[in-house]
């Protein structure tokens, strides 16, 4: 008998989705990109310009995707950065990552 707890099913779908062994890879700056959002040479930095707010969302303008605001995450180097599949800013935006709001 197999048991699959709740978080775990979505984890195998998007290790799935990037293929068997994903994992992840470093920002230039030397963080290292979390392996949910796909392995090895998918996530690259982005000018913040290459977005544009929407209602709870923000716009990818290279795909036209929203993604919602809800899923960005935080960047630890202070910088905008992008996960597509295989590095391909043509394709869907799997994570988003923003600096802190400055207060």
């Amino acid at each position: 008998m197999v048991r699959i707890v709740a978080g775990a099913v979505s984890l195998l779908a998007m290790a799935g989705s990037c293929g068997a062994g994903a994992s992840a890879h470093m920002a230039r700056s030397g963080w290292q990109y979390p392996v949910e959002c796909c392995g090895g040479h998918d996530c690259y930095e982005i000018d913040p310009s290459e977005l544009e707010p929407a209602l709870g969302s923000w716009k990818i303008i290279a795909t036209g995707q929203y993604f919602s605001a809800s899923r960005v995450r935080r960047s630890p180097d202070g910088r905008y950065h992008r996960c597509s599949y295989n590095g391909d800013r043509s394709r869907t935006t799997n994570c988003l990552f923003f600096p802190e709001p400055s207060s």
